[in-house]
């Protein structure tokens, strides 16, 4: 596939269920353009883009790394944190950058102020036909996790989810 001098590899391949093709960066040359294995140094592969001038065209090809869906928590920035009535953290997706998530999430043990999060609200309080959240397919909980409670339409609106883990 290219889209705006993106080559992207053509198939990234199937993974077990606790594993992702995480996104590493990017590369000049064709054949450096997959996913490698875990364990795999890609210094030497993957290019620092600030180097290199924008007056002059590159193709770039997507360099992919093998990880366990626990090794990297998904960014807090994708959620809102709240409470519940009775006081205690609760995680919900943040509705702004929701459509940005692809594939298998893992939901953070703590909330962005050190916080154990122990409820589940709605993660997606968003209309029910709205495109966001399309492309998550796989959610998992951070280890060590103390999750108590999961409202009852916690996932409704995240349309293509297959496993909570």
């Amino acid at each position: 596939m290219h889209t705006d001098g993106i080559i992207m590899p053509k198939a990234l391949g199937e993974t077990a269920l606790e594993e992702r093709n995480a996104f590493r960066g990017w590369t000049l040359n064709k054949t450096n353009g997959k996913v490698y294995d875990k364990g795999v140094n890609l210094s030497e592969i993957v290019i620092d883009l600030s180097r290199y001038s924008v007056i002059k065209n590159y193709d770039l090809y997507a360099v992919f790394q093998s990880e366990s869906v626990y090794d990297n928590v998904t960014d807090n920035k994708y959620f809102n944190f709240t409470y519940s009535q009775t006081g205690y953290p609760i995680i919900n997706l943040n509705p702004e950058l929701a459509n940005t998530l692809v594939g298998k999430i893992t939901l953070p043990a703590k909330n962005d102020k050190g916080e154990y999060i122990q409820g589940i609200g709605t993660m997606m309080a968003i209309e029910r036909n709205s495109p966001i959240g399309l492309n998550i397919t796989h959610i998992f909980f951070e280890k060590n996790n103390e999750y108590k409670y999961v409202e009852k339409s916690a996932f409704d609106n995240i349309k293509n989810t297959e496993d909570l883990h």
